[in-house]
């Protein structure tokens, strides 16, 4: 075989070994298993795609994940709402937060409550963490903001505006 034609058939592998992967990913992260069958996918392999195969979706809208904590003024005994930084909780992408926050592997159920156990044990986390390192400032409840807005050829905030987004909150973990 010419050495051309056997990179060319190393490559072809390849690609259908990634589209069979990606398609399998879609099917097996379906919520309803009965109606689409389930390809064969070792775990690990499964893992390693995470949650969406590359030819899953196209999303139209930005989405950000920001983490809040419900803080306290002591002087006028007011609580307020404030933005943490979430790159000290979660210390990479943004789209890989929300991915890893919404990720099908660890919850082994389909049902929401799977989720909403896994949301809580990591507000709990990040109320500890934070109350740690800053004993001066503590804060008594986290929360999840999802915040969605249209998408832009100017750049990922460029429509990112009162007028233009949507938020939903998740109060995760609260000091007891």
């Amino acid at each position: 075989m010419q050495r051309s034609a056997k990179y060319v058939l190393i490559a072809s592998l390849f690609s259908l070994c990634l589209l069979y992967i990606n398609v399998a990913v879609i099917t097996n992260g379906r919520a309803d298993p009965r109606s689409v069958p389930r390809l064969p996918l070792p775990k690990p392999l499964y893992n390693a795609f995470l949650i969406f195969g590359v030819f899953n979706y196209y999303e139209t809208n930005n989405e950000e994940l920001t983490i809040w904590g419900l803080a306290t003024n002591r002087d006028m005994n007011l609580t307020f709402w404030k933005l943490l930084p979430a790159e000290q909780y979660f210390p990479f992408a943004r789209g890989e937060r929300s991915s890893r926050m919404w990720a099908n592997m660890h919850y082994h159920n389909l049902d929401r409550q799977g989720h909403w156990e896994t949301w809580q044990a990591v507000g709990k986390k990040i109320l500890d963490r934070h109350n740690r390192l800053y004993p001066q400032d503590p804060i008594t409840k986290v929360a999840f903001q999802s915040m969605t807005w249209p998408r832009s050829p100017a750049g990922f905030y460029a429509r990112h505006s009162i007028e233009e987004y949507s938020k939903r909150y998740w109060i995760i973990a609260e000091k007891k």
